[in-house]
């Protein structure tokens, strides 16, 4: 059964359906290293309701074969990504739907995803004050051209569209 962000609201209601809303992220780690070792690395996640986590730090930190589905987690309390699929080699979830918009820190959170392909340009990372994005998407080979931050608008944009917009904005004010 594939969950819907509306079955997010309504799942409690619904008989069988399990929930698990854990209170912090050391109860997160606990559920998902269960879940991994239960139900292998493709398991779906979705069931875990993720809306009361601050933290994604090291959360699937070196589960090499992860590519299971958190695409409708619940992140936007969350303020550290840090680590958060390091070295997830096989990992390539659609998450362009989270809301990252409180993330602070986001280092390493892609390290070593090979096999990241997914478009994170709706992405809309805080930009009251500068975020950390230190190598977040270092050893991504498949996220071509590889996607940078737009500290001015706070989107995720590939990096020829960034240096073109720069180019051209540098254009313009010259008179070029």
């Amino acid at each position: 059964m594939r969950l819907t962000s509306l079955d997010r609201e309504t799942m409690p209601a619904i008989a069988g359906v399990r929930v698990v809303r854990p209170e912090n992220t050391l109860e997160l780690y606990s559920i998902i290293r269960k879940e991994l070792s239960s139900r292998g690395m493709d398991a779906d996640l979705n069931f875990i309701d993720t809306s009361r986590v601050m933290s994604l730090q090291d959360c699937f930190w070196g589960s090499v074969d992860f590519r299971g589905d958190v695409s409708l987690w619940d992140v936007s309390k969350v303020f550290n990504f840090d680590s958060c699929f390091y070295k997830c080699k096989n990992f390539n979830c659609d998450i362009s739907g989270w809301d990252v918009s409180r993330g602070e820190t986001f280092r390493y959170m892609f390290y070593g995803c090979f096999s990241l392909e997914q478009d994170l340009s709706c992405w809309k990372i805080r930009n009251d004050k500068t975020p950390v994005l230190w190598s977040m998407f270092v050893n991504c080979p498949a996220v071509k051209p590889q996607a940078v931050i737009d500290y001015e608008t706070g989107e995720i944009m590939r990096a020829c569209e960034y240096a073109k917009s720069k180019i051209n904005a540098k254009n313009a004010n010259s008179g070029a």
